[in-house]
Parts: structure tokens; C-alpha cells; sequence
């Protein structure tokens, strides 16, 4: 499978808390506004298996009635809104896995294998801000792998929104963005003013600081091998291949 940039609606899509679409009639509109969208998810199978993090994914007792947690979806037309049909939040890492009802769903191939310092990677995503204030805008960050542990720590930055989105190694999804970190250092510029006021002498010291921004994102490696509640009792890699091995 050759991952399309062109098409990239179609397997990465945004998430949001919005009108049930099962309350609404047939000529209804579902209202989606920016204060109720959550982040970036995407498919990883034909079915409509997507990954996201797991703080994308509201508790069911914070949805209000009448409300769904939907994936808003670019079906090649027009975009529609699919409910959630599972979600599930690992513990040991910020991933959540959903099943969303889509399909057959254009998909991004996984690789469980571990990430190294230094590998190049890419990440699409829905960032909240938007430049042209008319619609979700997806971005393509470019970057490497800073540091290996726990969690990958990237040299590009994760802007808020895209939060679940996939991070990929070789056209592979090896990591899914999780949030941002922040490093500063004192820059050996400084500027120091002095203004007397009566009898107050005032010092004014201006330095500056130098802003990093670290994305971290969490592998997926030990996911391969993890047996969550829907996948019928085998490993989640297993389940996987078996979703989207050819008939």
C-alpha cells in the first residue's frame, strides 16, 4: 500500500464531541465547532481500526446527551461523521485505539518494530490553528529522532490538535504524537537600562532566551504483542494482519 499524500483526508481524520447524528432528522446539519474538537486520529485497517492518543479520547460520562464522539471522514466526496463505535486507553502509554463505524477504510501499514536516535521520520496531522481561518488544515512535519526512550522525543514540534497523529518511519507508522515539550536557555544577548526617577533608580535587565520545542510521541512496538479487549483473544499485531490480510 502506497500512502497518498493527495488523499490524506481519507486515513487521517479529525476528532470531535458533536451533535448525535442518530438525533438528528434527515436534513439536519451536524454543527462542529473548534472548542469541541479533540485531536488527530487514523486508520490502521481496512475496517475502520484507528489510533490516536489517549487523551483524545473523552470519557463517556463528559459527552452530553444528544452528543456523540464522532471521526469526521473525507469519503473522496463530501465529509461525513462516524460515530465511535469502541474506544479503548491503554494504561502504560498515552495511545487510545477505536473502532470507527467506516469501512472499508483507506489505512496506513504498521511496523512494531523499535525506533532508533537519529531515524528520520514524518508527521500528518490536524494542528487547532488555522492560516487560512477556513477549515481543519492538515500539516506534514519532517523530522528525527532527538532521543529514544519511554517515549520518542522528535525535532519537530507537535502544535496542539495534532495529538494522535501517526508518526512514520520509512512510509510505516512506528509512533503515535502524544504532546510537546518545551526547553529553554539563557542566550549570552543581554541588555541592561538604568533610568532615575526622583530619588528611585530603576535597572531594567532584558535577556534572551532561546525556545526548542520537542515533539514526543509514543512507539508502538509493545503494542504489537498486547491483547486488548476486542482483539478475540490474540495479540494486536496478529489481529491486525489477520484484519487486513487479502480475502
Amino acid at each position: 500500500m502506497t500512502f497518498e499524500l493527495a488523499d490524506v483526508r481519507e486515513y487521517i481524520v479529525p476528532l470531535f464531541v458533536a451533535d448525535d447524528p442518530a438525533c438528528l432528522g434527515p436534513d439536519q446539519p451536524i454543527v462542529i465547532s473548534r472548542d469541541r474538537f479533540l485531536g488527530t486520529a487514523f486508520f490502521i485497517s481496512r475496517n475502520g481500526v484507528a489510533l490516536t492518543a489517549g487523551h483524545c479520547v473523552p470519557p463517556p460520562s463528559s459527552i452530553p446527551v444528544g452528543h456523540a464522539f464522532l471521526a469526521v471522514i473525507w469519503d473522496g466526496t463530501r465529509a461525513r461523521a462516524q460515530h465511535i463505535q469502541i474506544a479503548t486507553v491503554l494504561d502504560s502509554q498515552d495511545v487510545g485505539v477505536l473502532k470507527v463505524a467506516h469501512s472499508p477504510s483507506k489505512y496506513l501499514d504498521v511496523s512494531f518494530s523499535p525506533v532508533h536516535m537519529g531515524e528520520d521520520i514524518v508527521t500528518v496531522g490536524i494542528p487547532l490553528h488555522s492560516v487560512s481561518g477556513i477549515d481543519y488544515e492538515y500539516r506534514c512535519l519532517k523530522g528525527h529522532v532527538t532521543r529514544a526512550a519511554k517515549t520518542l522525543e522528535l525535532s519537530c514540534p507537535a502544535p496542539r490538535g495534532m495529538s494522535g497523529s501517526p508518526v512514520l518511519v520509512g512510509g510505516k507508522v512506528v509512533a503515535v504524537m502524544s504532546w510537546n515539550a518545551r526547553s529553554e536557555s539563557l542566550e549570552d544577548q543581554s541588555e541592561e537600562t538604568t533610568e532615575k526617577i526622583g530619588p528611585v533608580t530603576r535597572v531594567t535587565k532584558t535577556v534572551t532566551m532561546a525556545v526548542t520545542n520537542y515533539g514526543q510521541a509514543e512507539p508502538i512496538c509493545s503494542l504489537g504483542c498486547s491483547e486488548l479487549p476486542f482483539a478475540e483473544g490474540v495479540p494486536f499485531g496478529e489481529f491486525l494482519r489477520r484484519l487486513n490480510q487479502d480475502p
